[in-house]
């Protein structure tokens, strides 16, 4: 499933799922809970009321996941809402069939499951047990993260796990070469930063000149930590490339540098999930809880949960500005002359900053485009002009054709085999429209009808062909063997 249109679906946006239900339906139907495993995944579906309504489980291909939804749009109809045990490794394929077909996809933390879990009558631990907890979780919590797939977090995600990883392991071999090089001579002064090149190749030079087992070891070991060293900082320079283009508002934020960027951007994973600056700085764990009953009122409690990654990229920023003098500084010191404690008036500070960090984001968020169809994926038709009809003679194919002769076109195969999956499956044309949240349009082509994806900066006709002809399946094969690289 490609996943190039994910993040760009406005069904996505919001970070609270809508459980209203969709055009042309009176009530949501029902709520799918997944617990997932490496090999299984198992479906439990509830009503609104939380009666389970059906269990089935499914291997975890992607085959399986089209089994999957054809077994709940039988059961259960096309308004469902799907919560996921969030465990990221084990989901990552199904949220993205899922999202790729449509659904509504929330995520629910494992705490939330298992306190789910012992509140029924049934007692006991299995996966049906658990899946039904999920989804009983998903109607009890209304505000459950959505799950997103956004192609530019994705990435700096995998960049900077990749880097972290390089770093603890190359932390670890040098803990190990110290060791070993006090054994060779205890009165040799280990390089004060293993970043710059000039120290590590006065310690590689000297270690040339030892003998024996030991040295041997070392100098393996030296030869390891350049390795990482320079995978690492090679690293960095595509992060910081990536990171430029994608967050450069985020960027100006004082003590915020390209890692720190990067790392908030990684992890957000689409500002546009959260439904305001509150939303979010609850998610990154900086917003204080109420701790208070009858006439005691006490402070505001610090909270222990949410992002700790996001946390710790936000309290990196807050030390940065008070030790720099930066702009959180004066109300730091502020803070501290009213008589809040230091950990106190640094939480105000970090709560400051998780709004500034959002609103930047937005404006990121806003100045870049949503991320397109790669033009790999992007079928040009030229000269279309509605009123008259072109049939292929090569193919069969009937295509719409533009009110304005000469203007091409582009036809997205990605929403196209969406829209014909769904359609064989059995879905109407009103249905695709509203789970793809376009029109359709009333023309006729042929014997089928067109579906008019109206994307901002894209607009593609889609032939649903409801006959007896082959012109679906050619036009879907003219599609995939027409595509050119741009």
């Amino acid at each position: 499933m490609r996943t190039a249109q994910e993040s760009s679906n406005p069904a996505l946006g919001g970070f609270s799922p809508t459980l209203a239900p969709a055009q042309g339906s009176t009530a949501m139907q029902a709520v799918i809970g997944v617990v997932a495993h490496k090999n299984t995944h198992t479906l439990v579906a509830v009503n609104p009321l939380g009666r389970k309504l059906g269990e089935k489980t499914i291997a975890t291909t992607s085959e399986a996941h089209e089994d999957g939804l054809r077994w709940v749009r039988a059961q259960f109809g096309t308004d469902v809402v799907w919560g996921v045990e969030d465990c990221r490794t084990l989901t990552a394929r199904l949220e993205r069939d899922l999202l790729a077909a449509g659904h509504k996809v929330v995520r629910v933390p494992p705490h939330l499951m298992s306190r789910s879990r012992a509140s029924p009558r049934e007692r006991g631990k299995s996966d049906p047990i658990d899946a039904l907890a999920v989804a009983r979780t998903v109607l009890r919590e209304p505000e459950l993260p959505v799950a997103s797939h956004d192609p530019v977090s994705m990435e700096l995600r995998l960049l900077v796990d990749r880097r972290e990883d390089l770093v603890r392991q190359r932390a670890a071999t040098i803990n190990r070469l110290l060791g070993r090089v006090h054994q060779l001579d205890p009165v040799w002064a280990e390089p004060r930063s293993w970043d710059h090149k000039r120290p590590r190749e006065q310690l590689g030079a000297w270690l040339t000149t030892q003998e024996g087992l030991l040295a041997e070891l070392a100098r393996d070991e030296f030869a390891e930590i350049v390795r990482l060293s320079e995978g690492a900082e090679a690293l960095a320079r595509r992060i910081g490339e990536r990171v430029r283009a994608a967050a450069p508002a985020l960027l100006t934020l004082h003590g915020c540098g390209e890692l720190t960027a990067a790392k908030i951007v990684a992890e957000v994973a689409g500002i546009e999930r959260f439904k305001n600056e509150a939303a979010f700085a609850r998610h990154t764990g900086v917003a204080p809880i109420p701790h208070w009953s009858g006439q005691s009122n006490r402070p505001l409690r610090p909270i222990r949960h949410g992002n700790r990654q996001l946390n710790t990229a936000i309290h990196r920023i807050a030390m940065v500005q008070i030790v720099n003098d930066g702009p959180g500084n004066a109300y730091f010191q502020r803070r501290l002359e009213e008589g809040d404690s230091r950990q106190r008036a640094l939480r105000s500070l970090k709560r400051r900053l998780a709004r500034v960090v959002f609103n930047r984001l937005t404006a990121d968020r806003q100045g870049r485009r949503r991320p397109a169809i790669p033009r790999v994926l992007m079928l040009p038709l030229a000269n279309l002009d509605v009123g008259r009809e072109r049939r292929a003679s090569a193919d069969g194919v009937v295509l719409a054709r533009s009110r304005r002769p000469g203007r091409p076109k582009a036809l997205d195969p990605y929403q196209a085999g969406l829209a014909r999956k769904m359609h064989a499956s059995g879905e109407k044309v009103a249905a695709i429209a509203a789970a793809l949240r376009v029109s359709p349009s009333n023309h006729q082509a042929g014997t089928g009808r067109v579906l008019t994806l109206g994307f901002p900066a894209l607009k593609s006709l889609v032939l649903l062909n409801s006959g007896t002809t082959n012109a679906e399946g050619t036009l879907m094969n003219h599609v995939v063997s027409g595509v050119r690289c741009g």
